[in-house]
């Protein structure tokens, strides 16, 4: 449990576990020499009227005492109910975080708290100072909370910044153990369907038109970052070129932009409108190898050269969908894709089965299937490739050629689900003290990772699974913490 200290009248501060402490007169000097950082809490008295004019003359004061060169700019927040601002201020000569950290004390005009500041800090050529200030106007008084290191990133720069330790006189911590909530709000969802442009398709093209508008729109109103796109059925990399005539995607914060993939991902205009002028992203050769065209179009996305929008690729850290569109068994696609290179995927198809299911999963792949049955064939089947890979996976299913409206429906929300988990965010109920959140996936504790691992963000209270840490369908997350009143 964090030790609570007072800070004033009103206000307290929770210190975590990742810091050392020396206390004065409303002031809290902190310390992480194994992280190289250093920090400071403090309550200033008298203070302008007014969150921005308090934020300005705090900031100028620091600036001056690190020798800096300008005033920056802040970001507002909330903490604890209180208006507050967030700046950066670079130290242009660097030096020892502890001791940047007593000079800003000075600048102040604050005392330093009695006592010597743990061995183990080192001069740094490049040190940072992140700074919130917290304005409380109902006493006249702010609270400083500056974070010093060699950057304005890392976990106990974020918890000290965020205001998180800070909270009214009087009110207790309490420690906190509850479920997961699945959240999609902001995370980067990117949709590529692989589609089927074969003439048997044509009976099919509104039904595909409409799941992928549904679908795409449903990922929109759940609070996905999404794009979305179409890819023709092509069997072969040479058969897919993503600079000619020039792969793109659908913003979905642009309006009707679920409507406009399902122009994109049909080939005939949908419902016969008119205003449909696209058509899936060209190729050459076969046509409606959809399973292949997602190894391809995925391994060609992943050869394009770096663009700051990922115009031609899938972003960074995205949730990959796939939807595969086709009337077609996948024979095709077994002996026109994975068939020529057995040694990659197998020399029987039941293992080139089993293989594009390892490979879909350990890509990440959330499938959708919308496709027909073929002679009654369970999986795992070469005629039903996109039956048996999606439903491997717990994707949902669509039979192409009955589908109706409550079907599709249905999918939808399946999908919704299945991408939400996927994303591996879970909205924290409170506000979490970061140094003392705890998780487990299915009954395993889990560590602390941006890669295999969790990461909070105490600005947005959001926990996020990474890697191996996303929990599988139907798995359990649970979290616990300490936080200001429960």
């Amino acid at each position: 449990m964090p030790m609570v200290l007072p800070l004033a009248a009103d206000v307290s501060y929770a210190v975590g576990p990742t810091w050392t402490h020396r206390e004065g007169d409303g002031v809290v000097a902190l310390d992480a020499p194994t992280v190289g950082t250093s920090g400071l809490v403090a309550d200033i008295a008298d203070v302008p009227a007014g969150a921005d004019a308090t934020a300005r003359a705090v900031v100028a004061s620091i600036v001056t005492a690190v020798h800096g060169t300008s005033l920056p700019v802040g970001s507002r927040l909330t903490v604890g109910g209180w208006l507050a601002q967030r700046f950066t201020v670079g130290v242009p000569s660097g030096g020892r975080v502890d001791v940047v950290r007593d000079g800003i004390l000075a600048g102040l005009g604050l005392a330093a708290p009695l006592g010597n500041a743990p061995l183990g800090y080192t001069a740094m050529a490049s040190v940072t100072v992140t700074v919130t200030v917290v304005d409380r106007p109902t006493v006249r008084r702010a609270t400083v909370l500056v974070a010093v290191g060699p950057d304005a990133v890392g976990d106990s720069v974020r918890e000290l910044t965020s205001g998180v330790g800070l909270g009214p006189a009087g009110t207790s911590l309490t420690e906190v153990c509850t479920d997961g909530a699945p959240t999609l709000a902001g995370v980067p969802v990117d949709v590529l369907w692989l589609t089927d442009t074969t003439r048997d398709m044509e009976p099919d093209e509104d039904t595909v038109g409409e799941t992928a508008r549904q679908t795409f729109d449903a990922l929109v109103t759940a609070g996905g970052n999404v794009r979305g796109s179409a890819i023709i059925g092509v069997s072969s990399p040479t058969d897919l070129d993503l600079n000619t005539p020039g792969f793109a995607w659908i913003d979905g914060s642009t309006p009707d932009a679920g409507l406009s993939l399902a122009y994109a991902v049909t080939f005939a205009r949908f419902q016969n409108n008119p205003a449909d002028t696209l058509v899936p992203y060209p190729g050459v050769g076969d046509f409606e190898q959809v399973v292949a065209a997602g190894v391809i179009a995925t391994e060609a996305m992943a050869r394009e050269a770096y663009d700051p929008t990922y115009g031609r690729a899938f972003r960074p850290g995205a949730v990959r969908v796939m939807g595969f569109a086709t009337s077609a068994t996948g024979d095709g696609d077994d002996q026109y894709y994975f068939a020529m290179d057995p040694y990659r995927w197998g020399g029987t198809y039941l293992d080139r089965i089993a293989s594009v299911i390892r490979w879909y999963t350990a890509q990440g792949i959330v499938p959708f299937a919308l496709s027909d049955t073929f002679l009654d064939a369970r999986c795992p089947s070469r005629e039903n490739l996109a039956l048996c890979l999606t439903t491997a996976v717990g994707g949902p299913w669509v039979r192409i050629s009955t589908a109706t409206d409550t079907d599709i429906q249905t999918a939808s929300s399946q999908l919704v689900a299945n991408v939400t988990r996927a994303g591996g965010q879970y909205t924290v109920p409170s506000a979490a003290i970061s140094s003392t959140v705890r998780v487990w996936v299915r009954g395993n504790a889990v560590l602390e990772s941006p890669s295999n691992g969790w990461t909070y963000d105490p600005d947005t209270r959001t926990l996020t699974l990474h890697g191996t840490a996303v929990a599988p369908p139907g798995a359990s997350v649970r979290m616990s913490y300490v936080s200001w009143g429960g």
